[in-house]
């Protein structure tokens, strides 16, 4: 078991685990507000069609987002394809 941790890298260490704590907490926060609006935005008839931008890049994701657009009756030819 670690009961010390000391060297050159130590407070990196400490600092990178401080780091992931407090993005973790940001991204419970952000998924919270993106539940809420998209309730508020499907109470008013609408879509809500979400993608994060670390997945926007990703065919997997386009193609989705895609396919999804086009089963809400958007054109086929308004949708630009750049994969």
């Amino acid at each position: 078991m670690l009961t010390d941790v000391s060297g050159t890298d130590a407070h990196a260490v400490i600092a990178h685990l401080q780091a992931i704590k407090i993005i973790g907490k940001k991204n419970l926060k952000n998924r919270s507000r993106d539940r809420h609006v998209s309730r508020s935005i499907r109470k008013k008839g609408r879509s809500v069609i979400r993608v994060w931008e670390c997945r926007i890049h990703e065919k997997k994701t386009i193609k989705r987002t895609i396919r999804m657009l086009e089963n809400k009756g958007f054109n086929k030819g308004c949708i630009s394809k750049r994969t």
